[in-house]
């Protein structure tokens, strides 16, 4: 009974790793907009 419990987990941390790798992936493509947003209309703003 031991085994089987200990590749579920196992297995759920796997996701739990995809997930917040994704997470992560998502948050860092997010912050790129914002920062190309920022520069955008920083240079809007200078002329």
């Amino acid at each position: 009974m031991a085994v089987p419990k200990q590749r579920r987990s196992k297995h759920r941390s796997k996701l739990k790793k995809k997930k917040w790798i994704a997470k992560s992936v998502m948050y860092s493509k997010h912050s790129k907009i914002i920062n190309n947003l920022g520069s955008y209309s920083f240079i809007l703003n200078k002329r």
